[in-house]
């Protein structure tokens, strides 16, 4: 999917700090381990103004997962203020070059509306 479709695709589009993440076990026999995180915003390019977030990913090797470290920036492409994010949604680390690249983009296709 294009960046263009994942940024249709969701409610909420944003750029934040990790400043907590924990391990979580899995609850029931079926379930897989994940990791759930507090993100503080630091931009928000599409949807709700929110200071803080809270996410959950897996651990990744088949489940789609983001691997998390505090301190790190993340791109969000959520639909709720407490969601699951993948790299299979479009979420992902990134540093500042990287953040102002998808900006620029985000913004082009805007302005094609």
């Amino acid at each position: 999917m294009t960046l263009e479709k994942h940024f249709e695709s969701v409610k909420n589009v944003y750029y934040g700090q990790l400043i907590s993440a924990q391990y979580e076990a899995p609850n029931k026999e079926n379930d897989w381990p994940s990791v759930s995180g507090i993100i503080d915003i630091k931009d928000v390019l599409k949807g709700e103004k929110l200071e803080q977030i809270s996410i959950k990913t897996g651990l990744g090797g088949g489940d789609c997962g983001i691997s998390l470290t505090v301190g790190k920036y993340y791109s969000l492409f959520v639909n709720r203020s407490d969601e699951y994010i993948s790299i299979c949604d479009a979420s992902k680390q990134m540093d500042t070059i990287e953040y102002e690249d998808l900006k620029q983009k985000i913004d082009t296709f805007l302005r094609r509306r």
